[in-house]
């Protein structure tokens, strides 16, 4: 049994008020990040600040971006017209976990692991894996937000909405 409309448009706006949030999440680890590698401490590769920049854009896209939408029309924010938004938005964060998950080679651990071409054991190893995972989250959320706008795009085809 497929969900009512207005569930689908409940589940919208959470969704919408999480990813903003870990979007708020993002910045702030990130900005962070890159503000105290500029004061000085060890950084582990020189990729970081590139990533580090590219997470601060990607978070800053999406929180423009769903904030106007919700701003403009809470209720239909996310359907068909605004595909494109989402797409880039997804790709953005997709790119950002990826690339982070590749420089890390997906470890976890902030331990010292010499095969690795980063040392795990350097500054603020903690934030990097904490920004690893909202960057997951965000797909995550991403994806689950699609899956949601296809069946409210099913119900506005079939004529089933108010």
């Amino acid at each position: 049994m497929a969900p009512e409309p207005r569930n689908v448009e409940a589940l919208n706006a959470v969704l919408s008020i999480f990813i903003v949030g870990f979007g708020i999440a993002s910045l702030v680890d990130a900005s962070w990040l890159l503000s105290r590698y500029a004061q000085g401490d060890t950084l582990a590769s020189p990729t970081l600040v590139p990533f580090g920049i590219y997470i601060m854009v990607s978070s800053g896209w999406t929180i423009a971006v769903f904030v106007g939408l919700w701003w403009r029309n809470p209720v239909k924010a996310l359907v068909g017209r605004t595909l494109w938004l989402f797409l880039v938005s997804s790709a953005m964060w997709l790119a950002s976990a990826i690339g982070l998950t590749v420089l890390y080679q997906g470890s976890y651990s902030c331990i010292s692991v010499t095969h690795l071409p980063i040392n795990l054991g350097f500054d603020h190893c903690h934030q990097h894996v904490a920004l690893q995972a909202f960057c997951w989250v965000q797909v995550c959320l991403f994806i689950i937000l699609g899956l949601n706008n296809e069946e409210n795009i099913r119900f506005r085809d079939q004529g089933s909405r108010p």
